[in-house]
């Protein structure tokens, strides 16, 4: 009897722990991309601001960046200034990354005086271009699904490629046979003029980099069971990780900050109060499917310790030269130029009277192996026609 308690007791036990593994399942954060260490994150960053300066696009900040004095405020939301753009939605791509590139370079230009179409840029050609940088043997559509390149954004417009507008590579479904041609990949609407590291822990450094850029781009580590929506389902939401972790797999943009925002809004509570204001890009709500888009990450986040941040600054609007066009495009012209001489009405009777070059057969009449030659000499007979 006591044998047949403990068994039940113990399968009972095991399908708690089975139901408590499932939900921690279902409360994972999606779509999620492949997870990388603080240090992998660092180190690249470094790579990239070593790259920017190799390539010969750092410009000293002071002359291209808003300037910023007096005190650094206690909270800031670029919102109340229309200086962040709108909430984008990744779907089910793993181009986390991508977003919150595109979402920082839009950010920047912002600061820089731009609006409207001049800063919605095209999250679709940065995967491109990343895509066409690393090509890893795999289809654009595998390389949207699994690969997380976190700053290889910033490598293919260092190359040249990018960012354009959306409007002239606006989203759409991702297939494995996507392709963009060459001509419209190696475009720019503006450049980067360069990108810097610094420490989050240097919390006034970042934030005045925020007043002078526009934004910073983050990794974290999330997991969905530490989101919390507001009840009422507006506003934003918070997330707060309570473990130090070294493991990252979420990349986003940091826009904002508050120093006063409350410890009792996160659903584990930190020691202190104090986020960071987040544009994320899963569309405009939060977590469970509710609020706004942005939300406040815990200054005291475990996985936000010992890493960097990345910021960028923008170039002028370029003037854009339309590329030489191909031979393809050159034999459309052809084509259509003879469909139009081929499509002007026929000449009249009192035109043919009087020239008399339109004394033969119509096209119809001719036999099939002669009917080019004499088309040619038909379509030089209109222009004379025109003529006179």
């Amino acid at each position: 009897m006591e044998n047949r308690k403990l068994f039940y007791c113990r399968q009972g036990l095991a399908g708690f722990l089975s139901v408590c593994v499932l939900l921690v399942f279902l409360n994972n954060p999606v779509p999620a991309a492949d997870s990388f260490s603080v240090m992998e994150w660092n180190r690249e960053l470094q790579a990239l601001e070593s790259l920017g300066r190799k390539a010969g696009n750092e410009i000293m900040s002071e002359q291209h960046t808003q300037t910023v004095t007096g005190q650094i405020p206690k909270s800031y939301d670029p919102r109340h200034r229309q200086l962040v753009t709108p909430v984008r939605d990744q779907g089910d791509l793993a181009l986390c990354w991508d977003y919150a590139g595109i979402a920082l370079m839009e950010s920047a230009l912002l600061i820089k005086g731009y609006r409207g179409a001049d800063v919605d840029l095209s999250e679709l050609h940065g995967a491109y271009a990343t895509y066409h940088l690393q090509a890893d043997g795999s289809s654009f559509s595998q390389f949207c699904r699994r690969t997380n390149t976190r700053t290889a954004v910033f490598e293919a417009a260092l190359a040249g490629m990018g960012p354009v507008p959306e409007t002239e590579v606006p989203m759409r479904q991702i297939t494995d046979d996507f392709m963009l041609p060459e001509q419209e990949l190696y475009r720019q609407q503006y450049k980067v003029l360069s990108v810097g590291t610094q420490p989050l822990a240097d919390a006034d450094a970042c934030k005045m980099q925020i007043l002078q850029t526009g934004g910073l781009m983050i990794s974290y580590y999330s997991y969905g069971l530490y989101y919390r929506d507001r009840a009422d389902g507006l506003g934003d939401s918070s997330y707060y990780f309570p473990y130090v972790t070294k493991r990252l797999n979420h990349t986003v943009e940091v826009v904002g900050w508050d120093d006063t925002y409350g410890a009792e809004h996160f659903v584990k509570k930190p020691q202190k109060d104090g986020a960071w204001l987040v544009k994320n890009s899963w569309g405009q709500k939060g977590y469970q499917g509710v609020g706004s888009g942005f939300y406040w990450i815990s200054y005291e986040d475990g996985s936000l310790q010992k890493q960097l941040v990345l910021s960028v600054q923008m170039s002028e609007k370029l003037v854009q030269i339309k590329p030489p066009a191909a031979e393809s495009s050159r034999q459309e012209e052809k084509q259509g130029e003879e469909e139009k001489v081929n499509s002007d009405p026929p000449p009249t009777w009192e035109e043919r009277k009087e020239c008399a070059l339109w004394q033969m057969p119509v096209i119809e009449e001719i036999q099939p192996g002669r009917k080019h030659a004499v088309r040619d000499r038909l379509s030089m007979q209109r222009k004379l026609v025109n003529r006179f």
